[in-house]
């Protein structure tokens, strides 16, 4: 679904030049801001497929905080990881704020129909390889044209962008947990060697907890700590389990119907007509599951 917008539209990259209007825009973001794949996984709902999406990029993201959006286009989802700090952060750079900005959108969304590569700046252009929209070198490309975003018909699939949409990452747990355990270590060495100095160990202990930004007592770090790695364990858990879920090879006939977080259980269901045999393969990856089989169907709880 397309619709052709009132507002001006404009290109966002690192080497785009400032926005100087306060008139209202349309952004579209350049591939250098965002993480893209094109997933062909057998799940029927888009909401089961944006559960899966920090485990499936997980390896390719350098350290940050990120957002993840998804869509479907034919037979395939479209997937998409991105830092909203970074991107808003270029934003404000760029002239672009809250009072000027209509919406946001993936170049991804808005530019897959690239007949030819497309110039953003002196030195990078767009194309369209596989139906993904990447960003290149003009040097390894041949003629270009300009790149025409003002006439284009926008699609539906816009961005959120929020600096507080992130609660819990995974980063922020790591250097808390070194933070308290050199904080641990610093206090045992010092204490033997300046019992003398009470204002010393004071001044030092300040310090240390302002440099890793702490709690104003041990206890509550370690309550802290123990807060989060109980998630950290917990989050493992269910990937791990997630990841024995889906790993079942199913034939043409056969598909993953609907995955589910219930508590402390995995609800999933398959569409099948041999659900012993997918039973016998979850229980064979070491999965506690009891299941429900129909003629068609196969719907398991898996205990985390």
């Amino acid at each position: 679904m397309f619709t052709k917008s009132k507002c001006k539209t404009i290109f966002l990259d690192y080497e785009s030049d400032a926005y100087t209007s306060q008139e209202k825009v349309n952004v579209i973001l350049s591939p250098s801001l965002y993480w893209v794949k094109k997933l062909s996984v057998p799940i029927k709902y888009l909401r089961e497929v944006k559960k899966l999406l920090p485990s499936l990029f997980e390896e390719h993201l350098i350290e940050g905080n990120y957002s993840y959006e998804a869509y479907k286009e034919g037979d395939h989802y479209i997937a998409f990881a991105y830092d909203d700090k970074k991107i808003l952060s270029l934003m404000e750079q760029k002239g672009l704020t809250g009072s000027n900005v209509e919406a946001v959108y993936f170049a991804q969304s808005e530019l897959v129909g690239l007949q030819n590569p497309v110039s953003i700046s002196d030195t990078h252009a767009l194309i369209s390889k596989d139906d993904i929209v990447l960003v290149l070198q003009k040097t390894w490309l041949g003629d270009l044209e300009p790149l025409d975003v003002e006439t284009l018909e926008l699609s539906k699939h816009k961005v959120k962008l929020s600096l507080f949409h992130h609660i819990v990452d995974t980063s922020v747990f790591y250097r808390l947990s070194v933070a308290v355990f050199v904080l641990a270590v610093m206090f045992l060495a010092q204490a033997y060697k300046i019992q003398s100095d009470a204002s010393q160990i004071q001044s030092q202990k300040e310090e240390l907890f302002s440099k890793y930004k702490l709690k104003q007592t041990m206890m509550q770090n370690k309550a802290m700590l123990k807060k989060y790695e109980a998630l950290h364990t917990k989050q493992m858990k269910i990937r791990e389990s997630i990841a024995k879920v889906i790993a079942p090879k199913l034939s043409g006939d056969e598909k993953l119907v609907s995955l589910e977080l219930k508590g402390e259980k995995l609800i999933v269901e398959f569409q099948t007509k041999n659900a012993q045999k997918i039973e016998n393969i979850l229980k064979k990856e070491g999965l506690d599951l009891s299941a429900k089989k129909s003629q068609e169907k196969l719907v398991c709880e898996v205990k985390l």
